[in-house]
């Protein structure tokens, strides 16, 4: 076994202090970064989730409010007067366009479908009337209609 002179102890002592220092001062600084990091994303995402929900409240009462003005029009409370479902759905053709809806579905005060117009074919007018009813049925003013394979969501 060789031995060493107590300068080159010295120095290697010195150099372990100082690199277990360096170890710790590292691993304490990565773990305040990372810590820091964390609470920053969690209170980035609650602050997202947040702008998300009020987005979506804003855009369900704007849809809302569309759907209550859109049925108000003197046009097409003029239209539903005439009870009959040909000339209802010829005219709906118009409010249809301006509505800009994937799904337009005219319907006299008893629920029954006067007019159907769909962006993609597929809903039958049977298939909307027994969705209608069933929304009708259970007091819903919005909610989700599936039909001719296609997902809607509707405002009553």
């Amino acid at each position: 076994m060789r031995k060493f002179r107590l300068r080159t102890k010295f120095l290697i002592s010195l150099l372990a202090i100082s690199a277990s220092l360096t170890a710790a001062t590292l691993f304490i600084v990565s773990y305040t970064i990372e810590k820091r990091i964390r609470g920053d994303i969690r209170v980035d995402l609650q602050n997202s989730v947040n702008n998300y929900r009020r987005f979506e409240r804003q855009r369900r009462d704007a849809l809302a409010r569309s759907a209550q003005l859109l049925a108000s029009l003197p046009n097409i409370r003029a239209l539903m007067t005439t009870h009959d479902n040909a000339t209802i759905q010829d005219g709906s053709a118009e409010v249809w366009r301006m509505s800009g809806a994937d799904l337009l579905l005219m319907a006299d005060r008893s629920g029954n479908v006067a007019a159907l117009r769909t962006k993609t074919p597929g809903l039958s007018q049977p298939n909307a009337q027994a969705l209608l009813r069933h929304s009708l049925d259970s007091g819903e003013d919005r909610g989700w209609w599936y039909g001719g394979g296609h997902l809607y969501e509707t405002w009553l």
